[in-house]
C-alpha cells in the first residue's frame, strides 16, 4: 500500500554489517501521515534495524530515506525533527523529571520562557504534573515511561519512533500503557512508528501492521487483515495463535478453494493469493473457529480427532486434540459455552465453515 503524501519514504533500502548479509534486503515502505504503524517481527528480522536508519543510528548501504520529501541519509539524528522512546527510557538520572522533558527544548535553543510553559503542557499531557521535582529512580517503570514519551513529544517532532518501549513492564502495566499510548496517538494526530516483537501488543495499538521475516516484510495491513486474511505461512502462524495443516489444492473458484489434506479429508477453504492446482497449501484456522455443534450445518469440513489434554484457563477452555494431520491441534472455547465432559483418547468430531479457514502457499 502506497501513501499519497507519505511523510517517510524508505526506498529499495539494503542494510548489510559485514558486506555479505543483508539484515534488510530491498525495503520500499511508505508511511501514513498521523498512523501508528507497527513494526512486527521475530528477532533478527530487521524490524529494529529500520527504526535505528529512520532515526539516523544506522545509514543504509543502499537506498535513501526520506521525511516530509528530504532526504535523511546525510542528516544527523540530532536535525531529523524524530522524537525516540526506548525500551530502557534514556533518562537522564541527575535531572528532575521536568528538566528530562525540557532537555530537548533547551538543545534547540527555545527560550526559557517558552521551555517553561511546554515542559508543563507535556507534563500535563502524560498526567505527572505533580511529578515535575522528582528523579527519575523515585519513579515506577510506567511512569518513567511516560516521562519519556513526552520528553520524545515536547518539542513537537514530525515523527516518534518507540523501541519496545513496553517491554520492561509488568502484563498488567504493559497492557495498561498500551490503552494510553493508543488514546495520545489519536489525541495528538502525530505519526508514530512502534517497533514490538509481541503480536497482541501490535494488534491491540495500530492502524497498521508490517510483519518482518528475514528482512523482508511478508505482509503490511490492517490487524484485522493481518489476523483474518494472512498472506502466507508465515503471517498465519505469527500473528496470534493458529492450528496448520497441509494438503494439495484441488479446485480454485474465485476466493475459495478445495484442499486434499494429507489426511486424505477433503476441505473448503478460502483461499490466499498465490495458489495453484496441484500445488501443496498451508491451510490455517484459529482456535475459537472450532466447534463441537455444528453437525446440522451441511457446508461445514468436517475432520475427526481424539481429546487428549483439558487446560482451564479462568475465561475460557482449552482442549488438546491429536489428528492425522495434527499432533497438537488446539481449541478454544469460552468457559461459559462449555458444556461437554473431557475423557482423554475420546472420539470427537471438529466442525469448521470454510469462511473460518485459510489456505495460503506454503512457506
Amino acid at each position: 500500500m502506497s501513501a499519497v503524501d507519505p511523510i517517510v519514504r524508505f526506498e529499495n533500502i539494503q542494510k548489510s554489517y559485514d558486506g555479505e548479509v543483508n539484515i534488510v534486503k530491498n525495503l520500499n515502505l511508505d508511511i501514513e501521515r498521523g498512523e501508528f504503524l507497527t513494526l512486527l517481527g521475530p528477532s533478527g528480522s530487521g524490524k529494529s534495524t529500520c527504526l535505528m536508519m529512520l532515526a539516523g543510528f544506522e545509514s543504509p548501504t543502499q537506498g535513501t530515506i526520506y521525511l516530509d520529501g528530504q532526504a535523511l541519509n546525510k542528516i544527523p539524528p540530532y536535525k531529523r525533527d524524530i522524537g525516540v522512546v526506548f525500551q530502557n527510557y534514556a533518562l537522564f538520572p541527575h535531572m528532575s523529571v521536568a528538566e528530562n522533558i525540557a532537555f530537548p527544548l533547551g538543545v534547540r535553543k527555545v527560550p526559557k520562557s517558552e521551555i517553561e510553559q511546554r515542559t508543563k503542557k507535556a507534563l500535563d499531557m502524560v498526567r505527572l504534573g505533580h511529578l515535575a521535582d522528582r528523579k527519575p529512580i523515585q519513579l515506577s517503570g510506567g511512569q518513567q515511561q511516560r516521562i519519556a514519551l513526552a520528553r520524545a513529544l515536547v518539542f513537537e517532532p514530525k515523527l516518534v519512533l518507540l523501541d519496545e518501549p513496553l517491554g520492561a513492564l509488568d502484563k498488567n502495566l504493559r497492557e495498561q500503557m498500551q490503552i494510553e499510548l493508543k488514546h495520545l496517538h489519536e489525541n495528538l494526530g502525530v505519526t508514530m512508528v512502534f517497533v514490538t516483537h509481541d503480536q497482541s501488543e501490535a494488534l491491540t495499538m495500530s492502524d497498521r501492521i508490517a510483519v518482518f521475516n528475514d528482512g523482508i516484510i511478508q505482509q503490511i495491513d490492517s490487524p484485522t487483515a493481518l489476523y483474518e486474511r494472512p498472506a502466507n505461512e508465515f503471517v498465519a502462524t505469527f500473528i496470534g495463535e493458529t492450528n496448520v495443516m497441509r494438503g494439495t489444492v484441488e479446485q480454485l473458484i474465485n476466493n475459495t478453494c478445495q484442499l486434499r489434506l494429507n489426511s486424505g479429508a477433503l476441505i473448503h477453504a478460502e483461499a490466499g493469493a498465490g495458489l495453484q492446482i496441484g500445488q501443496p497449501a498451508c491451510l490455517s484456522v484459529r482456535p475459537e473457529r472450532i466447534d463441537f455443534t455444528l453437525a446440522s450445518d451441511a457446508e461445514c469440513n468436517r475432520i475427526n480427532g481424539h481429546l487428549a489434554e483439558y487446560i482451564y484457563h479462568g475465561d475460557h477452555i482449552r482442549l488438546r486434540l491429536t489428528l492425522a494431520e495434527n499432533d497438537d491441534f488446539m481449541i478454544k472455547v469460552p468457559a461459559n459455552h462449555w458444556q461437554g465432559s473431557f475423557t482423554p483418547g475420546q472420539a470427537t468430531e471438529l466442525c469448521f465453515r470454510a469462511s473460518d479457514c485459510r489456505a495460503v502457499p506454503v512457506a
